[in-house]
């Protein structure tokens, strides 16, 4: 089973509601989604309180304030059970595309010496091609969606075909932002340290490309899994105050 692992706050029509859309509509594993809603003042809470009752792959934590991003995402993460064997994090202002988890999942499979797997959230980047003897850069010729305004679904996944017809089984070495990734259940100690100094890896009191090295990370970007990321500040560690 593939755990999803969501916090919510606020901002519900242009994060939460599209995003659950998005992940019920385009999600092709089995999977379970804990949501974690950090005390929204708006209809965030009494929606996911709905949707785990109509939908049992849900749970809902709620919380009176708002912990933060990291902290409610290792409540979410204290609720994993032993048939959790993937988790996967995943911000509430994204837009997830048809095949994303099982993509992901395939490439974090192939490719055994790898911690973690990212999908395509800049798809401008050069690339190199998974499995090559010798890597190739590739370039990349889609065009990023813009945060502001919002895309509609259907430019969203415009792109998404876009990406996964040019750069089909293509992965790119690169650090995780901690952000959005799926990752084994073994690397579960690793995301837990990040997440409780989360503030410190944040304000650069502490080198995040130390940390990796020293627990010997390896993770890539899955250049033909496109997810929108608006960047909203859902998990309330980014004051968002621009109009949406």
């Amino acid at each position: 089973m593939i755990a999803i692992l969501i916090v919510c706050w606020n901002h519900f029509e242009t994060t939460t509601a599209r995003c659950v859309r998005s992940l019920r509509s385009f999600t092709d594993l089995p999977y379970r989604a804990i949501c974690v809603d950090n005390g929204s003042e708006d209809e965030t809470a009494d929606y996911l309180s709905s949707l785990s009752q109509r939908d049992e792959r849900f749970s809902v934590i709620a919380n009176t304030t708002n912990v933060g991003w990291a902290e409610g995402t290792l409540q979410a993460m204290e609720q994993l059970r032993d048939e959790d064997h993937w988790i996967c994090l995943l911000n509430s202002d994204t837009i997830v595309t048809p095949g994303w988890l099982s993509k992901l999942k395939s490439h974090l499979e192939g490719n055994p010496d790898l911690n973690a797997i990212l999908p395509n959230e800049h798809p401008v980047h050069g690339g190199v091609a998974s499995g090559a003897s010798n890597h190739r850069e590739t370039p990349i010729v889609a065009e990023s969606l813009p945060a502001q305004p919002l895309p509609s679904t259907r430019e969203v996944l415009e792109l998404a075909a876009q990406v996964e017809s040019d750069f089909r089984g293509m992965l790119r070495l690169a650090k995780p932002s901690g952000f959005c990734l799926l990752a084994r259940r073994q690397s579960q100690a690793v995301l837990s340290e990040y997440l409780r100094d989360f503030e410190s890896f944040h304000q650069r009191e502490r080198s995040w490309d130390e940390f990796w090295s020293q627990v010997q990370g390896r993770a890539a970007i899955a250049l033909d899994t496109y997810v929108f990321h608006s960047r909203a500040g859902s998990g309330g560690y980014y004051n968002d105050h621009r109009e949406r």
